[in-house]
């Protein structure tokens, strides 16, 4: 499973696990990137600042005139979008990208992607639907059924989710999924035979090395919707404190959460008063991003029973859409993450 880094410093940095998801995480272009499209991305990146990507990106589509440069182009941009945890955005340029003829259903479903790790469940549908009516592929059509029994599980309906998931891995045609589809089945409905399937067949699988403790699953929204098994929840009551009391909301300024419990914003000075106390390194363990505030305080007052000190950072992003990340501070161990695993949480490291 590869650890990815964001390259730039004057934004978070974001240390994790590749998040296990259906078919190819991030996009790749269909075809070689041509030499106009090379020398863009070379000029790009030499930019230290997420801004100035972004501002030489949108320059090079608006001199690109062949449509095929500039499917590519958006779609590297959509990529270097998503893996910097904008999603909406990189959403939006997949759907752009799409469009341009020929029509590519494959970048609706990166798309759908995206919008399903900030649980936009209805825009996601929407580009699966579109996928399924639409598509002649095969291929492409087995992914957009993948996704679809992913939508149809995080909204709940289990039975129904989990009887197709079953009902795919043994039908040959979703064979690239197979690894994802058994990690889902033991990862949600405790099913033991999933797990062994998995763990035989597919020993060097990402989803195996989860499966044996040996990595973690990115704390995208789109996990926390998916409904964990009984047994994975269980192991999240051990240890409960009853106090909920430890939970703050930070948007760069002040305000209290639903609970009454007033702010301590990570970087104000009222945190970093105290240099031993954890908060004031800014070095943080996350887990959860979220577009709900109200499921943000769900998760938060989850964690704060179990005994965690708990922060939500407010962000708004360019487009307008605000974000909410659920924080806990690196203690001076450096066992943050590993007793949020013991608790059943999965978490990566954020450095301010």
């Amino acid at each position: 499973m590869n650890i990815k880094n964001l390259r730039f410093p004057s934004f978070s940095l974001f240390i994790f696990l590749t998040a296990i998801f259906p078919g190819v995480v991030f996009a790749q272009t269909s075809s070689p990137v041509s030499e106009k499209v090379s020398a863009a991305l070379a000029s790009v990146f030499e930019n230290e600042t997420r801004e100035s990507v972004v501002s030489a990106f949108n320059a090079h589509l608006a001199s690109v005139g062949n449509p095929a440069d500039k499917k590519q182009l958006l779609v590297l941009f959509a990529d270097y979008e998503e893996r910097s945890g904008f999603f909406e955005s990189a959403a939006s340029r997949y759907i752009t990208a799409a469009e341009i003829s020929p029509e590519d259903f494959g970048l609706y479903l990166d798309a759908a992607r995206c919008y399903m790790y900030i649980n936009d469940r209805e825009r996601a549908s929407s580009l699966v639907r579109k996928t399924l009516l639409g598509s002649f592929d095969s291929d492409i059509l087995c992914r957009a059924r993948f996704y679809s029994v992913c939508i149809q599980l995080s909204e709940g309906d289990t039975d129904g989710a989990f009887a197709l998931l079953r009902a795919y891995t043994g039908n040959d045609a979703f064979k690239a999924y197979y690894p994802q589809m058994l990690f889902i089945l033991w990862y949600a409905a405790d099913d033991s035979n999933a797990k062994d399937r998995l763990l035989s067949e597919y020993s060097d699988s990402a989803e195996a090395s989860v499966v044996r403790g040996e990595a973690s699953v990115a704390p995208q929204a789109f996990w926390y919707f998916m409904p964990a098994g009984e047994k994975r929840m269980a192991s999240r009551q051990d240890g409960a404190s009853s106090s909920g009391k430890n939970t703050a909301v930070s948007s760069g300024g002040p305000s209290v959460s639903s609970s009454g419990v007033p702010v301590v914003s990570p970087d104000s000075s009222a945190a970093s008063a105290d240099n031993s106390d954890p908060v004031s390194k800014g070095i943080w363990q996350q887990t959860g991003f979220f577009k709900s505030r109200a499921n943000a305080e769900a998760m938060a007052e989850e964690l704060s029973k179990s005994g965690f000190r708990v922060f939500i950072r407010q962000e708004k992003r360019e487009s307008g859409t605000t974000y909410f990340s659920v924080l806990i501070p690196e203690d001076e161990s450096g066992s943050t993450a590993m007793r949020l695993k013991d608790k059943g949480f999965e978490s990566y490291l954020v450095i301010d």
